[in-house]
């Protein structure tokens, strides 16, 4: 008999939520919870079961978060899709095994195997784990508990991730303090995330992941980060980080992060615009002729537009975010009334947030945009990439010496 348990208590080895560097889509993790929640018996197990099959119906319920209103896209899509990220991607991990006074890593697959077939006409996965996963899943000895349809309300892998390290924490240090503070280095938080090539620029870091994930957890868990402190031990760069969470109490998770009225009267300073970069300053300017106040566009909309793609290109961003509103939304009567809707989009309905299929879709519109750009205009496109990584002015310096130069 498969079917071992039916709980929504899921466990894994301390190993792999502390030391473990992977990434993982929302809908793998969930899957992967389900089943392991269902189907591993941590205490009394002396080895997984092979293979564990799931219905289709099973992993549909295993992917929504049991609100009302909950949609997914295509379930072929999506199975599809899973299935094959749970064969390729892999778990990284560090051994005490060195070579040349290094230490070589190891590689785990999350699932050995993921086949379709019927069972009794019912269709379904079966999935395989192999001999190294059985580490994080049975015979536990430290483990993290997670409570399912608590982590299935978040809808990015990363927020899911840090959810996994500071709802340990907190199961750990609970009976001790109300408030805890938990200290990361940088480096250790890209590298637990897998994203050590992909973000090494900590502000794109910090913007497209941390922001994201510290306001999906204190929307939809019992976690609530109270503060993300910024720590530099290397001059001006910061490296490490102190997280300050405590217990989300009950509706504190409701309240809006940002106020849409915070910054109303608030006009950035010559010196605040200074620090945007080519394309933020061109976004904010877009935004200002679309009637926003200078004080929202700089200081709640410019800081969250998300996607390591769309650095250097917040303008393509936010001109195709004022396309898809001009197109869709039903209050634009006169341009104050317009303003005021879009912003409501932005900062109250997250519409453009990176886990909504609206900014997939202007995330890929985007990229279209770069390659037409390249293609056209191969300096323009270089420019833009010089231009990231500087402020408007350095730009602007660096573009006229390099104008008289050619």
């Amino acid at each position: 008999m498969t079917n071992i348990k039916n709980t929504n208590l899921v466990r894994f080895d301390d190993k792999l939520v502390y030391h473990g560097s992977y990434q993982l889509s929302a809908k793998a993790i969930k899957t992967l919870c389900y089943i392991a929640a269902k189907y591993v018996d941590p205490k009394n197990m002396v080895d997984l079961p092979r293979p564990i099959f799931v219905s289709l119906n099973e992993l549909s319920i295993a992917l929504s978060d049991g609100r009302a209103g909950f949609r997914s896209n295509s379930l072929y899509e999506t199975i599809e899709s899973l299935c094959e990220e749970l064969v390729t991607a892999k778990i990284r991990f560090k051994s005490d095994v060195k070579v040349e006074g290094k230490d070589l890593h190891g590689y785990v697959s999350w699932c050995a195997d993921a086949v379709p077939e019927k069972r009794d006409g019912v269709p379904g996965i079966n999935f395989t784990f192999g001999i190294y996963m059985s580490q994080f899943l049975i015979n536990l000895s430290r483990y993290v508990a997670l409570y399912r349809p608590e982590l299935n309300r978040l809808n990015s892998g990363y927020s899911i991730r840090l959810f996994q390290i500071l709802k340990g924490i907190y199961n750990k240090k609970q009976k001790y303090r109300k408030v805890f503070r938990e200290v990361y280095a940088v480096d250790q938080l890209r590298y637990l995330m897998a994203v050590e090539d992909k973000y090494k620029d900590f502000r794109f870091f910090n913007r497209d992941i941390l922001k994201s994930a510290v306001r999906e957890i204190n929307q939809n868990t019992s976690i609530f980060i109270i503060d993300l402190i910024k720590i530099r031990r290397a001059g001006r760069k910061t490296t490490h980080l102190e997280f300050v969470f405590t217990e989300n109490k009950k509706g504190q998770a409701e309240v809006p992060q940002f106020d849409p009225k915070q910054f109303v009267d608030f006009v950035p300073k010559e010196k605040d615009l200074k620090t945007l970069t080519y394309a933020e300053y061109k976004a904010y300017e877009l935004l200002l002729d679309f009637h926003i106040k200078p004080g929202i566009a700089f200081k709640q909309i410019l800081p969250e537009i998300g996607g390591s793609e769309v650095a250097g290109f917040e303008d393509y961003f936010i001109t195709a975010a004022l396309d898809h509103f001009r197109a869709t939304a039903r209050n634009q009567q006169n341009p104050s009334v317009a303003a005021a809707t879009f912003v409501k989009w932005w900062v109250k309905l997250r519409v453009f947030d990176t886990t909504s299929e609206v900014w997939t879709k202007i995330h890929e519109r985007v990229i279209q945009s770069k390659k037409s750009l390249q293609k056209s205009n191969p300096q323009a496109f270089d420019n833009r990439l010089h231009a990231r990584e500087m402020t408007h002015e350095e730009f602007k310096i660096w573009w006229e010496e390099n104008s008289m130069v050619q």
